[in-house]
C-alpha cells in the first residue's frame, strides 16, 4: 500500500498532542454551554473567558473583547470580510481580492456586491502570485481594500530569493 500524503495542512491538519491532552477533558466530561446558567454551562463560560484574556495578552489585543473565536476558516472569513466592510463603507465601498482566493473569502465578497461594493479581483502571474503594482493600480483615495491571501499568509521567496 502507498503512503498517504496529505498536502491541505492549511485546511485541516492533525492535532497537536498538547492541544488534545487539553481539550479532551472538556470533550470527555467538563463541557457545558458557555450561555447557560448552570453550574456546567458556568465553567465552560469562565474556560473560554480565560482563553480569551490569554489570547489577547499574546497578540497584544487592544481589548479582550475584540477576541472572537469561531468555528473554523469560512465562519472567521465571513466575519471579518462582511463586518470590516459594512463598518467601513463611509470610506468607500470597494473590496480587492486576488483572482485565485479561496472561495471562502470570494463568497463573502461576491455577498458585499450585492450590497452595492464593487469587487475587483487581481491576477496573478503564472506562479500564481500577484504583483503589487497590480494592487497599488486598483488603489484610489476614497476606497477601502481587502487583499486577501488569507490561505498562503506565509512568505513566499521567488528565484532570486527576494521574499514578497
Amino acid at each position: 500500500m502507498m503512503e498517504k500524503i496529505y498536502l491541505d495542512h492549511a485546511s485541516a491538519m492533525p492535532i497537536d498532542p498538547r492541544v488534545l491532552k487539553f481539550a479532551e477533558q472538556y470533550l470527555k466530561g467538563r463541557y457545558g454551554n458557555p450561555s447557560s446558567l448552570h453550574s456546567a454551562g458556568l465553567e465552560a463560560k469562565r474556560t473560554i473567558e480565560d482563553a480569551r484574556k490569554k489570547v489577547a495578552e499574546l497578540i497584544n489585543a487592544e481589548k479582550e473583547t475584540c477576541i472572537i473565536f469561531t468555528g473554523g476558516a469560512t465562519e472567521s472569513n465571513n466575519l471579518a470580510i462582511k463586518g470590516t466592510a459594512l463598518r467601513n463603507m463611509g470610506k468607500g465601498k470597494k473590496v480587492t481580492a486576488s483572482a485565485i482566493e479561496h472561495i471562502s473569502v470570494l463568497n463573502p465578497m461576491k455577498e458585499l456586491q450585492k450590497s452595492g461594493f464593487e469587487l475587483s479581483l487581481i491576477p496573478v502571474d503564472s506562479t500564481g502570485v500577484d504583483r503589487c503594482r497590480r494592487f497599488r493600480k486598483t488603489q484610489g483615495d476614497a476606497d477601502q481594500r481587502y487583499h486577501c491571501n488569507l490561505n498562503n499568509v506565509r512568505k513566499q521567496r521567488n528565484r532570486d530569493n527576494r521574499t514578497y
